[in-house]
């Protein structure tokens, strides 16, 4: 009965603690996840341009090499 009355008494408090780790974990994740989404964006706008470029490049080479051949 002992252990019974000692897992009432402090169970409370845990779970009142558990709330609040659930409550501020989920705060910096979100934050973290924002972040990432942001950087991860700038990132995208950096390559997306680069891509197109060397394409365009390799098409102007392939193109090139295609006249000369002739």
């Amino acid at each position: 009965m002992k252990k019974k009355n000692r897992i009432l008494r402090y169970g409370a408090s845990v779970a009142a603690l558990s709330v609040a780790g659930v409550g501020a974990a989920h705060a910096d994740a979100e934050a973290a996840i924002t972040a990432a989404i942001a950087k991860g964006e700038a990132l995208m706008n950096l390559v997306a341009p680069g891509v197109i470029a060397i394409a365009a490049i390799m098409l102007g080479v392939g193109l090139a090499v295609s006249w000369i051949r002739k």
